[in-house]
């Protein structure tokens, strides 16, 4: 914590350091903090784009957890509760959204501009895959 209470970052640019609240740092022209993208992502998306399918594994079993997770906040969010919270209803978006994944080209993970951390931006594409996808099965119903 910085002596007035908010958190500050130093940030060295050539021979000039700066300090700036975090809060800041997006307003800062020309300033770029990539979040760090593990060597182990950085590897499953290439090789994912790349057709291993050896990689869409490892990928599938790092983020089934989390996607199943997401699903359930999604459900609860969404008021799917009770007999409608099938097991099936689960396996079938979490299954849904990872053929999105993979679909046209690995499209989803290709964009993946690094904005965050490779589990943030999952996290935040499932559920919105996950919100659109029980929408469109309202509206069918």
């Amino acid at each position: 914590m910085g002596a007035n209470g908010s958190d500050f970052l130093r940030i060295h640019r050539g021979l000039e350091l700066k300090i700036v609240p975090l809060f800041c740092l997006h307003l800062e022209e020309g300033l770029e903090l990539p979040v760090a993208l593990s060597e182990l992502d950085r590897g499953l998306i290439k090789d994912c784009v790349e057709g291993s399918s050896q990689a869409w594994t490892t990928f599938c079993d790092r983020f089934a957890g989390l996607v199943m997770d997401v699903v359930d906040e999604t459900l609860a969010f969404a008021g799917v509760s009770g007999q409608d919270r099938t097991l099936s209803l689960r396996e079938e978006l979490a299954e849904g959204f990872f053929r999105e994944v993979r679909s046209n080209g690995f499209e989803l993970i290709r964009t993946f501009r690094g904005e965050s951390s490779l589990a943030t931006y999952m996290a935040v594409v499932a559920r919105r895959w996950i919100l659109g996808a029980l929408s469109k099965r309202k509206r069918s119903d």
